[in-house]
């Protein structure tokens, strides 16, 4: 997978290593429990927030999930996790 260049807005650099802590954190979680509605209201999350901090990316993973059954958001979220190591190992 080939990470863009995403940037977050202006002040939000620091929080970054956290951000990514957190959503790694969340996709371990939901790939465990297998919640459809939790992971989809997590998604919804993930739409509001994930731009700020430079993860456009993990903003169009939310929206696929969103709309997608159980098996799909899994394999989205498996894909999110990858995604977010490797914003992780860039840092």
């Amino acid at each position: 997978m080939q990470i863009t260049n995403e940037a977050p807005e202006p002040g939000l650099e620091p929080f970054i290593p956290k951000f990514i802590e957190d959503r790694l954190s969340e996709i371990s979680t939901m790939l465990v429990e297998k919640d459809l509605k939790n992971i989809h209201a997590t998604a919804h999350q993930w739409k509001g927030f994930s731009r700020p901090y430079g993860f456009s990316k993990l903003e169009d993973f939310a929206i696929e999930i969103e709309k997608s059954h159980l098996e799909a958001s899994l394999k989205i979220l498996e894909t999110a996790q990858e995604y977010c190591k490797k914003r992780a190992e860039i840092l």
